[in-house]
């Protein structure tokens, strides 16, 4: 019995010290505990407020892009389609951009947003105080090249620097609060990194108790268990080493030694003490088990923070739509652990779906308007559906099963829901709280979709701006201060004769452009010391343009440059690029035709007056007057032709010329064409070569006899060695061709296409020899256009050059239709009456109609024209526009015969120097003669005329004009 209470003894001993120690690492395991969940509630507390401020910058940051993309948006609409309310609503979004700034500046707290702040406040004051206004004064003014101006040199590169500086910004603070996420998930694993270590060194502490505590009890324990086996077997009983401590344990040893009598009756106190034990170390497992339970929630816990990561990645890592949506759902699959989702925009229907087919996703999307999705919408709150699998979702199971639909809205900024989620588990649901934790994913994921949609729309500006530039017809370019290629357009692609797409040429280094300009421009040292120039000073060069030849194809081009400026700092250089080799070759025939035209004057003037003088201060036989009189003559002549081709190039080109087209027989135009040339050489033989019967065409007889006389004259000055020239008539696949076919120095190749230009004459020294101002062939050119026919040359140098005319074919005409005279014998000379106020052309008029049989009277007075052509009621009357006097002039005169019953038959022909021809027979005019005229052609045309009209009966035509029209 001693030794049981000796050992119940021992073991209360012995439990009591266990207790302690176990008490004391209880103690230290609780605080431990709970200075790290204090220390994570501190981290998510403060990190969360972090997260609130930054998502609210980042908001408005948004909010203000919105605001100026909106106002850029309309401000070009209302440029674009002259809208007020568009202006008005540009206008009105100063007030939202002044709130947010005001927002932006009570949050404002590092230097980041000071500066962002400063810059939003500056644009604004620059663009709706100074920008704006100007732009719409400029416009309202109707002055579009500077607002061109204005626009293209300032406000564009400023509102895409500001752009840029938006969405820096917005990028910013989304990277802040990726990094505050991040930092926040870091601090959380390291402090439960630290927590596991605390209670693993714990664990050790307590295995080192406890071994120490075997050490020091475990041994006398064993002692005294052999002293009392060998009480137990009879044994002697052997004093214990441990009786001389002066500890506890030699007080039990000693204690024992004085009751081992007692150890028996003690036995089953030792054996409850021993099964108290058990049940402590029992324990001991049972916390051990609680804390693998810990770890394995903590696991799980930053599996879960790895999977937000791994959202968030996705979020951030890629701008392309359709592979947001896809990380999106799969992830959040992954996340919340579901079996299928799904992923919608609302207002495009761009989708992504997790384990969902095509035809599953296209019947979601087609009822998406209607049912839960709707409740989503209007609530803006996600909740879930509890429902039983269908069929196709059960699979091979035979029963059904309870499934649970999550749907997600996401809501943007403005508190409009732009995509909605739907994630299903099978056989499990959604917890309350965990759905709160979704909104707020569903919050990130709302900022992602923002900034995507920021991102297509700055890219849509981006192309727009070089679809802008690509519709200008000149080069365009842009190179920063480091000499690098921003931006070019098409067209400066073109003049470099590059096959590549311009973007190839951004991002290229200036030295490499100087070695693709060295390639395909002539004076290339030149340009690139001007470009140099252009990119290296920092204000306005006083020589700001320069002129460089391009090799092949051969061109000119204008290249000037202007620095481009922001806030006094600049920003780069702006070369455009223009192709002058039109109005270069222009200017060059400018010259020329002033140098030929000089000689062309002078020439004939200088014959005229030495003539002229010889006949005034010198007695001449008159055989030698007569050749004076017929040289001067010929010479005036040549003056009034060259001074009809200018006047006939500028009425042809101002569309103004008219035709009187008539069924003309080509055949006697030619012929007369031919007899006039031939007076002036003698070198040339001229034939014409009949191919077809069919010789008519519709068209006016004056302007073919020309066309036909500048094709032979040049046909005859280029051929200087004379030589034959033939005009061959023949049929082509309904057309009417005239062949001019001479022997002369022929045409270069690369000359042809200019040939018809006006003033052009070709470049070689043979042909400079040869006059002519250069107009022959372009009025040649419009006649051809204004008949309806083709022209077309063909040539080889030496041996000669073949002119070809196509007409219409004119068939089934009979010659004598056009020009059917029907003899007469009239009883009666024709009276006519002149109006003129310049007296020598009067007299000159009067003295060729009395000469062939008429009666003339002429008036230089409008009124006293008037009174006398009522009074008189003449068969003709010849007026002329510019009247002597202020009372009335010729189109009075023309009114007031006209309105007049008995006046208005009367055939009036205008003569006068004034080119308004469809005016006056538009007013009743029968003819219209602009002077300088032959003076026989107007006797013609009144003959004509009266011969038409069946006035009082016959009327007598003079003998010398019947014989003149018999011949």
């Amino acid at each position: 019995m001693g030794i049981s209470k000796f050992q119940r003894y021992f073991r209360k001993s012995l439990a009591r010290q266990f207790a302690g120690l176990l008490f004391t690492f209880f103690i230290f395991s609780i605080l431990g505990a709970s200075i790290l969940l204090s220390y994570q509630h501190k981290l998510t507390e403060e990190y969360g407020q972090k997260n609130i401020v930054l998502e609210n910058k980042e908001t408005i940051g948004q909010r203000l892009d919105q605001a100026y993309n909106k106002s850029f948006f309309d401000m070009r609409g209302y440029f674009a389609f002259d809208n007020p309310d568009l202006k008005e609503n540009a206008l009105n979004q100063l007030n939202i951009i002044s709130n947010l700034t005001y927002e932006l500046e009570k949050v404002m707290s590092t230097d980041e947003d000071i500066i962002f702040y400063n810059e939003v406040q500056d644009f604004t004051s620059y663009y709706y105080e100074q920008a704006i206004p100007q732009a719409v004064e400029y416009y309202e003014s109707g002055n579009k090249e500077a607002l061109i101006e204005f626009v293209r040199y300032g406000t564009t590169s400023r509102v895409n620097n500001f752009q840029e500086i938006l969405q820096t910004y917005r990028l910013s603070k989304d990277q802040e609060l990726e990094d505050n996420f991040e930092e926040l998930a870091k601090r959380l694993t390291t402090s439960q990194l630290a927590f596991v270590f605390y209670i693993g060194m714990m664990l050790i502490m307590l295995l080192i108790i406890s071994r120490r505590m075997v050490i020091q009890i475990g041994q006398p324990l064993q002692s005294l268990a052999i002293a009392a086996m060998d009480i137990s077997e009879g044994k002697d009983f052997r004093k214990l080493e441990q009786s001389t401590r002066n500890d506890e344990l030699g007080t039990l040893s000693r204690a024992f030694e004085k009751m081992f009598q007692s150890i028996q009756e003690n036995e089953q106190d030792l054996t409850a003490q021993n099964e108290e034990l058990i049940a402590q170390q029992d324990e001991l497992n049972a916390q051990r088990l609680e804390l693998e339970d810990a770890l394995l929630l903590m696991g799980e816990r930053e599996e879960t923070l790895k999977r937000r990561n791994q959202l968030i990645r996705g979020l951030s890592t890629t701008l392309d739509k359709q592979k947001v949506l896809k990380s999106i759902v799969e992830n959040m699959s992954m996340l919340i652990k579901a079996d299928q989702g799904i992923i919608v925009l609302l207002d495009t229907n761009d989708y992504a779906g997790f384990a969902i087919s095509s035809n599953g996703a296209e019947q979601f999307i087609q009822h998406l308007r209607n049912g839960h999705a709707t409740r989503a919408v209007n609530d803006k709150k996600a909740f879930v559906v509890e429902r039983e699998t269908s069929i196709s979702e059960r699979g091979y199971h035979e029963h059904s099963s309870n499934c649970s639909d999550l749907y997600v809205p996401v809501v943007s900024y403005d508190d409009r829901v732009t995509a909605i989620m739907v994630y299903t588990r099978y056989g499990s649901g959604y917890l309350e709280k965990d759905i709160e934790e979704y909104e707020f994913l569903a919050k990130q994921i709302s900022i992602s979709l923002e900034n995507i949609k920021l991102f297509d729309q700055t890219e849509e500006n981006r192309l727009m701006t070089q679809d802008i530039l690509n519709t200008i017809h000149e080069g365009v370019q842009f190179v920063n201060q480091e000499g690098m290629i921003i931006q070019i357009n098409n067209k400066m692609c073109e003049m470099v004769n590059c096959d590549d797409d311009p973007q190839s040429f951004t991002q290229l280094s200036f030295n490499n452009w100087k070695t693709i300009l060295k390639d395909v421009v002539e004076d290339s040292e030149g340009l690139l010391n001007f470009l140099n120039k252009g990119v290296n000073t920092e204000s306005t060069m006083e020589v700001c343009s320069y002129i460089y030849h391009t090799k092949s194809p051969s061109k000119v081009i204008q290249v000037y440059c202007e620095p481009l400026f922001r806030n006094k700092q600049k920003l780069g250089t702006v070369f455009v690029y223009r192709d002058i080799t039109s109005e270069f070759e222009v200017d060059q025939m400018k010259s020329e035709f002033v140098s030929t035209v000089s000689h062309e004057l002078r020439t004939p003037l200088a014959s005229v007056l030495g003539f002229t003088e010889l006949l005034i201060n010198k007695e001449l036989k008159p055989e030698r007057q007569q050749k004076y009189l017929s040289t001067i003559y010929h010479e005036a002549k040549r003056l009034t032709a060259l001074i009809n081709d200018f006047l006939d190039v500028q009425r042809m080109e101002s569309g103004k010329q008219s035709y009187e087209k008539k069924y003309e027989n080509l055949v006697p135009i030619l012929e007369s064409v031919i007899e006039n040339q031939k007076v002036s050489t003698a070198m040339h033989s001229i034939q014409m070569i009949h191919n077809t019967n069919h010789t008519f065409v519709l068209g006016d007889k004056d302007k073919l006899s020309q066309l036909f006389g500048n094709l032979l004259n040049n046909a005859i000055k280029y051929s200087p060695n004379g030589g034959v020239i033939k005009f061959i008539l023949h049929e082509l696949e309904n057309k009417f061709i005239i062949d001019l076919i001479d022997e002369g120095l022929g045409i270069p190749e690369d000359a042809i296409e200019k040939l018809f230009t006006k003033f052009y004459r070709v470049d070689n020294s043979d042909r400079r020899k040869i006059g002519g101002t250069g107009l022959g062939l372009s009025i040649v050119k419009e006649i051809v256009k204004a008949h309806e026919g083709e022209v077309s040359v063909s040539s080889t140098l030496g041996v000669g050059t073949t002119f070809t005319i196509a007409f219409p074919l004119v068939k089934n005409r009979n010659d004598d239709e056009r020009n059917s005279i029907i003899d007469m014998d009239l009883q009666k000379h024709a009276n006519v009456i002149i109006v003129e106020d310049d007296i020598s052309l009067s007299t000159l008029l009067e003295a060729e109609l009395k000469d062939n049989g008429f009666t003339v009277q002429s008036y230089k007075s409008g009124m006293k024209g008037v009174r006398a052509i009522k009074n008189s009621n003449p068969d003709a009357i010849v007026l002329d526009i510019m009247l002597e006097g202020k009372e009335m002039d010729g189109w009075d005169v023309l009114r007031e015969i006209k309105q007049d019953d008995k006046t208005s038959h009367i055939p009036i022909f205008i003569s006068s120097a004034l080119e308004e021809k469809e005016k006056g027979l538009a007013l009743g005019a029968s003819g219209y003669l602009v002077k300088p005229y032959r003076p026989s052609k107007l006797t013609k045309t009144i003959l004509q005329t009266i011969l038409k009209r069946d006035k009082h009966g016959q009327i007598l035509i003079p003998k010398s004009m019947k014989e003149e029209k018999k011949m």
